[in-house]
C-alpha cells in the first residue's frame, strides 16, 4: 500500500472516529436534556402556585434558560443558582422553589438552604426536579428597597454631601455633584458572578472619600445579611495590588461591622478545578461572597441602616452588593 493510500485511510478512519463520536455524545447529552414538553409541563404548575414578587424560582445549572424561556411573565421571579445563592435567599422569600437538571450538581453540592433539605417537597417532570418550601420572608430587602435609599458623598472630616443626579438607561443611577462620571450608584444586572446578577454596584470615589447609601425605618432581626464583591470587568482593568473595597455598615449611628473585599473573581463550579490547575489556589474569602453582620441588639425595633463603601483606587473600580434583614426569629 501507498503512502498517499495509507494517509487516505487514516484521514477517512479519523472522519469515522469523530462522527461515531459526536453520536455517542449526542446520545449522552439527549438522555440529560430537558425535553420541551417537561419544561412546559413544569412551567405550567410553577405557574398554577400563582407566582409572587415575594417568591423565587432558583434554577440549577444556572445558565439553563428553560425556565426563562417557558415562565414567559413569571421569569421575573426567575433567579440561577451561582454564587451564594443559598445564603442570599435563605429566609428572605415567602416560597422559594429550587428547579434542578442533571447538570445541577455543583451547584447544590453542600449547599444548606431548606429547599435541599427534608423539609422540602418535590415534584418530578421528566429529567426536571422542583422543589418547594415555604419560609418566612425577610424583614427588610435593602436592595429591594434601593430606590428609597438616600445617596451622599463622605469627605475625610465627614460632611455628607447629598448626591441627587439621576440618570436612567444602560450606566444610569445616582451620580455625585462634582465628582467623575464614572462615580455612581445603580441597582442593575452585574457581572459579579459568571452569571450576573441582580445588585446595586457602586463605582466609588477617590479616597478618602466615601459614597454612603442610607435606608431609614428599617425593620431589624438577629443580623443583616450582606453579599458584596468586585464585577468581573473591575478586577481585569485594576492595576495589581490595588483596588480594595470596605464597606463599613451603621444601625443607626453605631458601626456594627467593617467587610474588606479585594479584587478576585470565581468561575463557575464546574471549572474551577480546570482554573486552579493554571492559576493556583486563590484565598476561599474571594469573589462575591457573604458576611452575616450580628444586630441582634437592634431587634424587634426600626432602625437607620448605613453603609459606607470606599476604595484605594477609585479608577475602573465597582463592586456589586447585596442586602437584606432575615425574617424569623
Amino acid at each position: 500500500m501507498n503512502r498517499g493510500r495509507v494517509v487516505s485511510v487514516l484521514l477517512v478512519l479519523a472522519v469515522l472516529l469523530g462522527s461515531l463520536w459526536s453520536v455517542v455524545r449526542l446520545a449522552l447529552e439527549g438522555a440529560d436534556t430537558p425535553a420541551d414538553v417537561d419544561v412546559d409541563a413544569a412551567a405550567n404548575w410553577l405557574r398554577q402556585q400563582h407566582l409572587g414578587d415575594d417568591d423565587v424560582v432558583l434554577v440549577a445549572p444556572p445558565w439553563s434558560m428553560a425556565p426563562l424561556r417557558a415562565l414567559a411573565t413569571d421569569a421575573r421571579v426567575v433567579v440561577a443558582a451561582d454564587g451564594p445563592w443559598d445564603a442570599l435567599h435563605q429566609r428572605r422569600h415567602t416560597r422559594a422553589f429550587l428547579w434542578t437538571e442533571p447538570d445541577s450538581e455543583p451547584w447544590v453540592a453542600d449547599r444548606t438552604h431548606d429547599v435541599l433539605g427534608p423539609t422540602a417537597q418535590h415534584h418530578g417532570f421528566g429529567v426536571i426536579d422542583v422543589a418547594v418550601v415555604t419560609a418566612t420572608p425577610a424583614l427588610a430587602d435593602l436592595k429591594g428597597r434601593f430606590a428609597e435609599a438616600t445617596i451622599g458623598l463622605v469627605d475625610a472630616n465627614g460632611t455628607v454631601t447629598p448626591c441627587t443626579q439621576v440618570s436612567r438607561g444602560i450606566g444610569g443611577g445616582v451620580r455625585c455633584g462634582g465628582q467623575p462620571r464614572a462615580v455612581r450608584v445603580a441597582r442593575e444586572w452585574s457581572q459579579v458572578t459568571e452569571n450576573g446578577a441582580d445588585v446595586m454596584v457602586v463605582h466609588p470615589a477617590a479616597a478618602p472619600q466615601a459614597l454612603r447609601l442610607t435606608w431609614d425605618g428599617v425593620a431589624m432581626g438577629s443580623s443583616i445579611v450582606v453579599a458584596a464583591g468586585h464585577t468581573r470587568q473591575a478586577v481585569g482593568r485594576l492595576p495589581v495590588g490595588t483596588g480594595t473595597i470596605t464597606i463599613a455598615v451603621f444601625v443607626d449611628d453605631e458601626q456594627v461591622a467593617v467587610l474588606e473585599r479585594r479584587p478576585s473573581f470565581i468561575v463557575e463550579p464546574h471549572r474551577r478545578s480546570l482554573v486552579e490547575r493554571f492559576v493556583g489556589a486563590r484565598p476561599l474569602r474571594s469573589g462575591f461572597i457573604v458576611d452575616v453582620v450580628d444586630t441582634a441588639r437592634f431587634a424587634g425595633s426600626n432602625h437607620r441602616v448605613t453603609m459606607e463603601v470606599k476604595t484605594d483606587h477609585a479608577d475602573d473600580n465597582a463592586c456589586g452588593i447585596d442586602a437584606f434583614v432575615p425574617g424569623g426569629p
